[in-house]
């Protein structure tokens, strides 16, 4: 399914069926998106939605890509998160390009992202008439799915309603939006590679004589003078876990990645072939033994509080009053945290870091975000034609994600001679970039980048892109039906332990593990571990 060599066969054989019959018919016959080689473009779509006359004098009749569009419709569109100020006029808007392109207009309504667990299955079970719904892993997709809530995005469907996403859409993110080996949304297209960095006080370094980092040695060197020779700072802040930095020292430098769903307990290495028995529980690992070994050692520094389990101040915010003298986390949260210290505190000098350089750069899920059509629908094919258009026509897309140009948002390209930036508008507060409805069509071809963003962002992140590569389980999400009990007493278990052991903060490391380990065998461990393989065999079977 989408392979688009097969793709490209069936849409040759519609092209010569088309020109013969344009032959035949004396060139009545109106031309399809199929048959022109720029239907990426927004010029070739336009063509595609204009009216076209079969013969003087007779009606026009509207088309996109060849199907008729001629009865106007409205599409009702469901997304999780609350309404902005100013997206009544932003939809009027996208309204006036939907209504050229598909003589359609888009009606939105809107969940609350805290209580839209409750209210989503009930929604799709209320017979309420909706088309289109937002979806994702971490959004009911898979469990809807199963439940035959979505209309399958089959072949035809691509090949009729949605040339553009045929186009722009990689075939990995359908690959993981596979159930029972159908597809049943349209995934984003704008997987990014997931991975932390630190930043830290390039006065503090300075200070210390110290050369800007290069590796975790580097990295120790500066904790140790920061903790040596500073009052009332600590290297770094950790607040109650030492999740950030545990995804540098394992996930980043022993290229192992988390399986999605148990709370980061199992793991396999980045290989060329992923099989599920490379899965394995990470606590009973000499490799983690080491980890903790090295975390007690920096705790023993004063790196970190004695009492940082306890501490409720983020690392962020200690960052951003002086109080750490290094922040962990991703990239756009490092990024906008420097870009707001070169603001209020350009003195502090903040430098950013990948510690490991030639390590693997993964792609995050692509089916993180995306947009389903109700099998209900009884516009299955014009809601299919709209996520095309406010997904991968940029005038549409541009509205979608960035708001009115002029009001939300301002293209400084002459200002600054760069293109691919944005510049935030006097009412960009009304409809703020990156808002709920942007999340399912947010677009990696006509993304923009805001131009007050931190410059060692855009250095890291075009390295990492010549770099990236797609993850073997990036669409995988664990079905935890069978073993809910098992997760919960794990989860008990994993927060009376790990936090502590993470952070350094146990006396005795080998006694703390083996009392984890006991008491997360009693909690399930063996039955999650089987059941958490089975489904990832069964995954990666629909991916072949």
């Amino acid at each position: 399914m989408f392979k688009k060599n097969r793709f490209m066969v069936r849409i040759a054989a519609l092209a010569v069926g088309a020109a013969m019959t344009a032959g035949l018919l004396g060139g009545c016959a109106g031309k399809k998106a199929n048959e022109s080689p720029a239907a990426g473009s927004a010029a070739a779509t336009q063509q595609n939605t204009a009216a076209e006359t079969a013969a003087a004098g007779e009606t026009a009749a509207m088309t996109y890509n060849g199907q008729d569009v001629s009865e106007p419709i409205e599409l009702v569109m469901y997304v999780i998160g609350d309404e902005a100020a100013g997206e009544k006029n932003v939809i009027e808007a996208l309204n006036t390009k939907l209504k050229e392109k598909i003589n359609a207009t888009l009606r939105v309504k809107h969940m609350s992202l805290s209580d839209y667990t409750q209210k989503y299955s009930l929604l799709i079970s209320s017979g309420e008439k909706f088309d289109l719904i937002y979806t994702s892993t971490w959004a009911m997709y898979s469990a809807e799915a199963v439940k035959g809530a979505f209309a399958e995005v089959t072949d035809e469907i691509m090949e009729n309603c949605m040339p553009l996403t045929f186009k722009g859409e990689p075939e990995e993110a359908f690959n993981q939006a596979k159930v029972g080996g159908k597809v049943y949304f349209v995934p984003a297209n704008n997987a990014r590679v997931v991975q932390n960095l630190i930043l830290l006080r390039g006065d503090l370094r300075e200070k210390y004589g110290l050369s800007k980092l290069k590796n975790l040695d580097d990295l120790e060197t500066y904790y140790t003078k920061v903790a040596e020779g500073e009052e009332g700072i600590f290297p770094y802040a950790a607040s109650q876990k030492n999740d950030e930095l545990k995804y540098i020292m394992i996930n980043n430098l022993l290229d192992y990645r988390s399986v999605n769903g148990v709370n980061q307990l199992f793991y396999y290495q980045l290989s060329d072939s992923m099989k599920a028995e490379d899965i394995f529980w990470l606590y009973d690992t000499a490799e983690y033994r080491n980890y903790i070994q090295k975390m007690k050692e920096w705790a023993d520094k004063g790196f970190w509080s004695k009492n940082a389990v306890a501490n409720n101040t983020s690392p962020k915010e200690a960052f951003l009053s002086g109080t750490s003298a290094s922040l962990i986390w991703n990239l756009d949260t490092c990024g906008s945290v420097a870009s707001q210290v070169m603001k209020e505190h350009p003195e502090w000098k903040p430098e950013l870091y990948d510690l490991t350089p030639d390590k693997k750069k993964t792609l995050g899920a692509y089916t993180g975000d995306g947009m389903a059509v109700l099998a209900s629908s009884d516009q299955k094919e014009r809601a299919f034609m709209a996520i095309d258009l406010l997904k991968f026509d940029q005038e549409c897309n541009d509205l979608v994600c960035m708001g009115i140009e002029g009001v939300h948002w301002i293209d400084p390209t002459e200002a600054i001679g760069r293109e691919g930036f944005f510049r935030l508008g006097e009412k960009q507060d009304e409809y703020p970039f990156g808002g709920c409805v942007a999340w399912a069509f947010k677009n990696r071809d006509y993304a923009r980048v805001n131009e007050d963003t931190f410059e060692d962002v855009l250095t890291i992140e075009a390295d990492w892109k010549s770099k990236q590569t797609d993850l073997p389980l990036g669409g995988f999400n664990l079905d935890d039906s069978s073993i809910k009990n098992e997760i919960t007493n794990m989860n008990n278990t994993v927060m009376k332990y790990i936090p502590l052991l993470d952070l350094g903060l146990v006396e005795d490391i080998d006694k703390t593990l083996a009392d984890f380990q006991k008491q997360a065998e009693a909690a399930g461990l063996d039955k999650i571990e089987n059941e958490v393989k089975r489904q990832v065999s069964q995954y990666l079977e629909e991916q072949e």
